[in-house]
């Protein structure tokens, strides 16, 4: 019964999500909820698993290293971080989140929190080399970071430096994708904690179309 009425709620979410002009709906689930199930059987597929990784920041950390190249996002540098996504994520996830830079802004995660999210990157030789988002209170956070694997520093400072702006005793958490692993390894080394394995999923959207009325041709 219950997996039942989850379905129709996933149902009624994919007309609702149609009748605003959406064009995806997406999910995420652990990926040993039996709810898995529920959501293929709604046609939902998965495309990426992410762990979630989770830490509390001592009363006393550590202050990083001045980071060369590293500074808060303006609104122009929106296309180089999207260059630079497209060169770290594998196709399968690029088409589901991004296969164009209007599609990786309109299906970016909205972060609510009391002193909203923070946006910084790291710059090199006029390229983005990585990036960050942080939405943090004096209690908690999460952290979003997208840098290439083949460059393991460049997550490590991005990672020190978001321990450095959030508060003693508060937990953080980030959830990362299977395939950064540079970054996996950047947080374990810090004290992050792998827990859970979760399943993003994607559910193309049928846009709902008015009926209009017919006008002749020459009328």
């Amino acid at each position: 019964e219950c997996d039942d009425s989850c379905l129709e709620l996933l149902q009624r979410l994919g007309e609702l999500a149609g009748s605003m002009e959406a064009t995806k709906l997406f999910l995420r689930l652990d990926d040993s909820s039996r709810l898995m199930r529920v959501a293929e059987n709604s046609d939902f597929k998965p495309y990426q698993t992410e762990v979630l990784y989770t830490y509390t920041v001592p009363q006393k950390s550590l202050e990083p290293e001045a980071t060369e190249g590293l500074r808060q996002k303006v609104d122009s540098d929106s296309h180089a971080i999207y260059r630079m996504y497209h060169t770290c994520v594998p196709p399968q996830a690029r088409v589901a989140e991004g296969i164009t830079m209007q599609d990786w802004l309109d299906c970016r995660e909205h972060l609510h929190d009391e002193n909203g999210s923070n946006e910084y990157l790291i710059e090199s030789e006029n390229e983005v080399k990585g990036w960050i988002r942080l939405c943090a209170s004096s209690t908690s956070a999460f952290m979003e970071i997208t840098s290439p694997s083949q460059n393991p520093d460049i997550s490590k400072k991005l990672v020190d430096f978001a321990l450095s702006k959030v508060g003693a005793g508060a937990h953080i958490s980030t959830l990362v994708p299977e395939y950064s692993t540079a970054l996996a390894t950047s947080l374990e080394n810090a004290g992050f904690k792998a827990g859970p394995r979760m399943v993003s999923m994607l559910r193309p959207v049928a846009v709902s179309v008015k009926e209009t009325n017919a006008v002749p041709v020459g009328a």
